[in-house]
């Protein structure tokens, strides 16, 4: 990626206000709560590790919950410079993210969430359609995860078949994984995480479709749920892990961009086993809890695989007429090449569990291909 030339004004206006906000705490922002995996491995304890690395050069004051920016107004507001920092979920802004949202579908196609995390970095920080996803918003993308697969947590009685699914109103986390929620009878309602504990207690929906660990370890969702429909489907993948403001990548030294980027590695290793380990034992937890936990019998699991097999529910299709793709296979094949690098990568992982071994596979195969120099400047 090319340089942009700077006249001598811009330059220094650049360098000004880089100092400025040099004198302060920089801002990261998300709706997500203190509790959720993402706000604290992806964002506190990202937060605290540059601090420390840096000696205190790039210090970060995390707003969690939305105290900052609400969910779907996240991305504007980093753009805009409110905060330098902050998760983007794609699927909020199916409009202004076309290609994050028309990938949705892959997980469908390869379910390892480690996989699909890592492809999803791969893919934005090397191809230019990726990355111009974010770009064009006012965005410089960074790294990427895979969520454990979604279970739905319904407040009503136990649910088992395609006939106890039908006209139930359940929240899908993004435009593409709704059109299977159609496709089995459903009524898809698009709620940000923040709001479904609300949502579940006043009735508004009758599930959510999230992972596990909602129940009692990101989130209390056990509160206002009496039982837990074990779908099993599409681990969230397609938004990248850190949203930058562009004027504030581009503000900084190659070598504080580059501290960003090695944190990062570690970072996301510990978001996947922070996203990983813990779901068996929420169900338990919640199980225990009288919470009560049921598999989906086959109409139900028969349904989800004609979907798949007839094309994944029209992903093509949905590509082009709702996200406006103009060559959705292209897309496609392009994703495909990194799931096909990845997939022998994270297999040769022999505990998916060990920080270390996550951390090196990530700086070696993601991290250390990208040029901290260049990345992001034009």
């Amino acid at each position: 990626m090319a340089f942009a030339n700077f006249g001598l004004p811009t330059l220094l206006t650049a360098v000004i206000g880089a100092s400025a906000l040099h004198a302060e705490d920089y801002r990261i922002s998300t709706f997500i709560s203190q509790s959720d995996t993402h706000t604290k491995e992806g964002l506190i304890w990202f937060a605290d590790e540059v601090r420390s690395v840096s000696d205190g050069d790039i210090s970060f004051e995390v707003f969690t919950g939305g105290a900052l920016l609400p969910a779907k107004s996240t991305m504007q507001g980093i753009a805009d410079g409110v905060a330098q920092l902050g998760f983007v979920y794609s699927g909020y802004t199916p409009s202004e993210l076309p290609v994050s949202n028309a990938l949705t579908g892959m997980a469908f196609v390869e379910t390892d969430p480690i996989v699909l995390g890592m492809s999803f970095a791969d893919f934005l920080m090397h191809e230019e359609i990726g990355f111009n996803d974010y770009r064009h918003n006012g965005i410089i993308p960074v790294g990427g995860f895979g969520t454990a697969p979604s279970v739905f947590i319904c407040n009503t009685e136990p649910l088992t078949s395609l006939g106890d699914l039908k006209g139930k109103r359940v929240r899908f986390p993004g435009s593409f994984v709704s059109q299977l929620g159609e496709h089995l009878g459903v009524v898809p309602v698009n709620v940000p995480a923040p709001e479904i504990y609300q949502a579940l207690q006043s009735g508004q929906i009758d599930c959510a479709t999230i992972h596990p660990s909602w129940l009692n370890m990101d989130g209390s969702l056990a509160e206002v749920s009496k039982s837990v429909l074990l779908m099993n489907i599409a681990p969230n993948f397609a938004s990248p892990a850190h949203a930058y403001d562009a004027d504030f990548w581009q503000g900084l030294t190659t070598e504080e961009r580059q501290t960003l980027l090695d944190v990062a590695a570690r970072t996301m290793a510990r978001m996947e086993i922070g996203y990983l380990e813990p779901q068996q034992r929420a169900l338990d937890m919640a199980e225990a809890g009288g919470i009560v936990i049921t598999e989906p019998d086959s109409t139900i699991t028969e349904a989800i695989a004609a979907w798949v097999a007839d094309g994944v529910g029209g992903m093509d299709k949905v590509a082009r007429e709702t996200h406006g793709i103009d060559d959705p296979e292209a897309l496609f094949t392009t994703f495909r090449k990194y799931l096909d690098k990845w997939r022998p990568i994270v297999a040769a992982l022999e505990d998916r569990n060990d920080e270390d071994a996550l951390t090196a596979m990530i700086k070696t195969h993601l991290i250390d291909t990208v040029d901290a120099a260049t990345y992001g400047m034009n």
